[in-house]
């Protein structure tokens, strides 16, 4: 009588009611709007026109197959925008199964721990995907009560571990045992595949490459070929030898034909359709103040002001040295990583 009173304690159905699906449908084909609706909080200032090519190559790539390289500055936001997308494609039912691919299992991790997070905390996604956020809130953290939690009578099969998680099944709804798994390029990512609500095997769908290469392994011709082979290998393998996976790589070149310079190239991998963003559009016309004030900050860190100097010569001449720049890209519009501009 006791463990069927337990068992019982762990039902959870009925789902709560879709809040705004007015909201909810305005984001199923369009990235942008999903990220400003449903993170206003890590994506605080306008887009740019970068963030833009960004979030297309994504999109296209999620909605309707195909390989996708972009390169984007460090710091511009496109580990938060991956994450965001992922979520939006697994919410959707856009895609089934995501393999989400870091430059280390590490950075990997950090990004699952993100998206974890979103699905627990984020009160917007819980009052419009009710489906995937609802029962996940009722473990309250307690992730082993997954095992025995029930949604009008039918196990709700959430899997949530530090390598990924399952979405709720719920007959009916398009994310219904959806994945995402996460992993560190050089680990162990073959032969991925996970259980889905019919009890039948689900190999990925699409994968998603954030960063894969670390400065040690960019300067390194030999880690960067075996990187190299390991993406168009192992990765673009993992959905079965007859079956042509969906792929974005987000990307930032370091060094002269590193991991992202090969897959930018039209030459090495034309597959990929690789372009690449700016921060600067046009750069000022008066570059020689620049060099005054770079002088200025260098010597200014020497003697202790820590910039104070140089800071001055700029106000006193931001109207000249600012002419003629056009910015494509904001360091902090997305919250991944905020910098000072001096």
């Amino acid at each position: 009588e006791a463990r069927e009173q337990s068992a019982a304690g762990r039902e959870i159905g009925p789902l709560p009611d879709v809040a705004d699906t007015a909201r909810k449908l305005s984001g199923l084909e369009d990235l942008e709007t999903f990220a400003r609706t449903y993170f206003p909080n890590r994506f605080p200032l306008p887009f740019s026109s970068a963030h833009r090519t960004a979030m297309e190559r994504m999109q296209r790539c999620t909605h309707n197959g195909g390989r996708f390289a972009c390169a984007m500055p460090r710091g511009s936001g496109k580990t938060t925008l991956a994450e965001v997308e992922t979520l939006r494609a697994l919410l959707y039912g856009h895609r089934r199964f995501v393999v989400f691919i870091g430059a280390t299992e590490k950075h990997a991790a950090r990004a699952l721990k993100r998206m974890q997070a979103e699905l627990e905390t984020n009160d917007l996604l819980l009052a419009d995907f009710p489906e995937a956020c609802y029962p996940v809130r009722r473990l309250e953290r307690i992730h082993n009560r997954a095992k025995g939690q029930t949604l009008d009578g039918l196990p709700t099969r959430i899997e949530w571990t530090a390598e990924g998680l399952v979405l709720p099944t719920v007959p009916g709804a398009p994310c219904s045992g959806a994945a995402v798994q996460v992993a560190g390029l050089t680990g162990s990512v073959r032969g991925m595949n996970v259980l889905g609500p019919d009890g039948m095997p689900m190999r990925p769908d699409l994968v998603v490459i954030d960063d894969a290469q670390t400065r040690e392994s960019a300067k390194s011709p030999t880690q960067t070929a075996d990187r190299e082979a390991i993406i168009a290998d192992d990765i673009l393998g993992l959905a079965g030898p007859t079956v042509s996976i969906a792929a974005f790589n987000l990307c930032t070149p370091i060094y002269v034909n590193d991991l992202a310079e090969r897959f930018l190239s039209p030459e090495k991998h034309p597959e990929w359709q690789g372009v690449r963003t700016k921060m600067l559009a046009s750069f000022p016309a008066k570059l020689d103040l620049w060099d005054t004030y770079a002088d200025l900050r260098r010597n200014s860190f020497r003697d202790g002001t820590e910039g104070a100097t140089a800071n001055e010569f700029y106000e006193v001449n931001r109207a000249e040295m600012d002419a003629g720049a056009v910015a494509k890209i904001g360091r902090a519009s997305c919250r991944e990583r905020v910098s000072s501009p001096v």
